[in-house]
This record gives structure tokens, sequence and C-alpha cells, in this order.
């Protein structure tokens, strides 16, 4: 098999359960010439400074044949006999060294090596540096060795050197068959959290607080059945399935709270996400930065307003001022301003409003309770028992029940003739005694002429 110097560009050659199989790098020295500086061929019994592959001798030169300077190309009797090889054998050290001008595709460098004494008593090295794209040489030793004199070609292993240029030194040795395969490159997805959005507090009601993230996908590969888990106090609460993310794809996951399950309590809570074929360890960047949310029960305003007392003397229809005191206590949690108080009675056979007013009370387990004396009107009353209904409007109570108190009173009349005829008075009235003097008061009892009729007064 005659094999060139070559770095395929990844040529892949068929993909199995998410892993790329591509050719590597090899090096069998078949048919290669020397080269000066400028890569030009040289004359047959000319030193050149580099192969035609591309290869450079770094402090030194290359000669056809051997032993003749630092290196030396033989085109024939490698490892492979059809082939040739590169050999050292110039003296007990050798201070250049071969820069290759490829970078190794794979982590692991394959090659045959063979003394170039035919005598156990000589031994042969090599080292394998690590080197830079243009040509330099570093001091990091990747892999060395040695091999006794009068031994068979042998195979050596140099690991670590994936993407990495070397540089091989021989002392009395030769190199042949060189192989690198290309690394082995696990197709993954490799999902990380951009950005959340996890706010607090939280009500335990029925409205669907949403939490969300941001995610792309870094890797080489779609996710397969990526899940958004959203997590509170370390349990799993609510899942979203996102499906298949493409390589470099980003996209945004909304999660909705289970509360059924929560109860009230400040716990952390972060989003995570997976896919089927993302097992990279950055756990840091699959899930997001816990955050104290604070899971409330809401406060429900709840109104609740309870006439508990309601105070009337007798109404007497002689006097002109009548109030009826209502009193109230909130058992809500809202404080209840300017309520309208309403009082009705039936009057001559229809119910008649006899007075109103507004009433107010705060809310709590002190100074919730509130009164009103309401001004009632008599007018059409007669004597007798009387039911008024006392009734407070709140809109939205909860127990609107209890707003409404009916009340006994009872109307009198205790009118006397000496305020009968005071009253009349104040219409301008003309009062005589019975003796037909005029008087400008009625101070006691008898008979008066008041206006022209005549008035008992007791």
């Amino acid at each position: 098999m005659i094999k060139k110097l070559r770095l395929l560009l990844l040529t892949v050659l068929f993909t199995v359960c998410g892993t790329a199989f591509a050719d590597g790098w090899s090096e069998d020295f078949s048919g290669l010439s020397l080269v000066n500086d400028n890569g030009d061929p040289v004359g047959t019994y000319q030193f050149g400074t580099g192969l035609s592959n591309g290869w450079k001798v770094v402090g030194g030169t290359i000669y056809r044949g051997e032993g003749s300077t630092n290196y030396g190309y033989i085109s024939t009797g490698g490892h492979t006999s059809n082939n040739g090889y590169l050999e050292a054998s110039y003296g007990a050290s050798n201070s250049a060294s071969v820069w290759v001008s490829a970078a190794m595709p794979g982590d692991e460098l394959t090659f045959w090596i063979k003394c170039t004494s035919g005598s156990s008593s000589t031994t042969g090295y090599y080292k394998i540096y690590e080197a830079n794209a243009d040509g330099s040489i570093t001091a990091t030793v990747l892999g060395e060795g040695s091999l006794k004199g009068g031994s068979a070609w042998t195979q050596k292993t140099v690991e670590g050197v994936n993407g990495k240029y070397i540089a091989i030194n021989l002392i009395r040795m030769q190199i042949d068959d060189m192989e690198c395969n290309t690394a082995v490159v696990e197709q993954k997805a490799d999902l990380n959290i951009l950005q959340k959005n996890i706010m607090s507090p939280v009500a335990l009601d029925e409205t669907s607080n949403q939490v969300w993230i941001q995610y792309e996908n870094k890797g080489n590969a779609a996710a397969k059945n990526a899940v958004a888990t959203l997590y509170v106090n370390n349990v799993a609460n609510a899942t979203k399935e996102i499906g298949t993310i493409d390589v470099n794809g980003n996209g945004y996951a909304y999660l909705t709270y289970d509360k059924t399950t929560i109860s009230a309590g400040t716990y952390p809570v972060y989003i995570s996400i997976t896919a089927d074929n993302d097992d990279t360890e950055s756990t840091s960047t699959k899930q997001s930065e816990a955050v104290d949310v604070t899971f409330e029960v809401p406060v429900v305003e709840v109104k609740d307003l309870a006439i508990s007392q309601v105070s009337c003397n007798d109404i007497d229809l002689a006097e002109q001022s009548h109030f009826v005191t209502v009193v109230v206590v909130n058992n809500g949690n809202v404080d209840i301003e300017n309520a309208p108080v309403s009082i009705k009675a039936t009057i001559g056979g229809e119910e008649k409003v006899i007075g109103t007013d507004v009433i107010s009370a705060k809310a709590g387990t002190e100074g919730n309770t509130g009164s009103v004396n309401v001004s009632i009107n008599t007018e059409g009353m007669t004597v007798g028992s009387l039911t008024m209904t006392i009734s407070v409007e709140v809109e939205g109570d909860a127990t609107p029940d209890d707003n409404t108190m009916p009340t006994e009173v009872n109307v009198v009349d205790n009118t006397d003739g000496i305020a009968t005829v005071n009253a009349e008075m104040k219409k301008d009235a003309q009062i005589y005694t019975i003796g037909g003097t005029k008087v400008g008061k009625v101070n006691e009892g008898g008979i008066y002429i008041v206006n022209g009729r005549k008035v008992v007064v007791k």
C-alpha cells in the first residue's frame, strides 16, 4: 500500500449511534524528494533542508543516503520493504529536529522505529516534541524512548497529540510508517440556560403564574427530546416538553406552577433542561440559579357589616325631633365607609321611608363598630304600635341577612291643652279667657277662646 502525507478535512465515511468516523493522517516516506528552504528540489548530490511533503529540518540538513549529515532519506528498505524511511545515524548526538507540517488529527500517534546499528552495544534514541504551526519547536516532549542495535522494527505510540504540531528528533534511529487516526468526535447536544425569569412572591390562588428560561444548544448534534423541569424546594413541580433543538438553536420554555402541591412558605425555585443525548457535565449551565420564592395565601377582601343594635324611645307625636340609634359591627377585613342606612315603616297602608343616613365602621378586632342617630319623619303616624325595618346597604356583603333588623316602637301623643294653645300662639293666635280677657299665653287650666274656638285646658 502506497501512502502519502495527508490531513483530510474530516471526510466522514459514515455515522453510527452519534459517532463520526473519518480518515486520519499517515506518512510512509514513499516517493519523496529533498527540497531547499524555498521548497524547490535540490540536486542529486546536494544537501536539502526539507522534504517534498512539507517537512523541514530545523537546525540541520538532510541528504540522500545514510550517515552523511543530521538526517538521511532512504527511498527503499523501510519497515515495509517497498517504501522509504527517515534516519539519523550521524554521531552520538543530534541537535537538529524534523518539523512535521501537519497538525495531528487524533490523540494517538503510532510509528515504527529501528536502531541504525546492528550491534546490541549501540543504542538509538527518539523524541517527539510539541511544535508550532510556524515551524518553531517547543521544549515540551510528548514522547521519547530508545532501542538497542540489532533489534527488529518496533512499533511505538505517543498519546496526547490531538490538534498539535510535532517535531521528530532521532539519534542512531530510523523511523517509518507514521500514522495518526482522526479523533473520534462524539455527536452530542450541549444545552445551556442563557437567562431565567423567576419572580417572587407567588399567590397560592387560581392565577396561572409562569416562569421561563432562554436556552441554547452549543453541542455538535441536535438535542433530542429536550425537557425543561421546574423545581420547587428541590422537588420537580412542572415540566415542559421542548422536543428537538437544532445545533446553535435557542428558544424559550415557559412553565406554570402546579400549586396543588405547594404549601405556603419560602422555597428555592430553579429550572433545569435536559435531553436524551446531552450528558455533558456542565450542570452549572443546565440549571438556573435558584431563587428564593415566597408562596403565600392571598388575602381575600371580605365585606361583612352587621347591625348589632337598634334603640329608639317611644315616638311622641307631641315632640318635633325623633331619632333611631343604629349600631353596626364590621366582621370583615375591609373598612366600610358611608354605607347607606334606611328606615322603613308602613304608614296608612303604604310602606314609606321615614329616615335615611350613612354609617361607617373600620375593619379589625378593635374599634370595628360604628353608630349613627337617624332622624325620622313622623308624618302620618298614629298612636299605637309601629314596626320599623332598619337596613344597611353594603355592596358585596358576605352575610347580607344580618344587614336588616325589624324593631317595634310605640307611637304616643302626649299633647295637652297648654301645648296646643302655645302651639297655636306661634300662628299669631288671639287668646281670651272665658271672661273675655285677652291673654298672651296659657299658663294654667281652664276654658279659653282661641281664634274664636273654645278650648278646654286641663
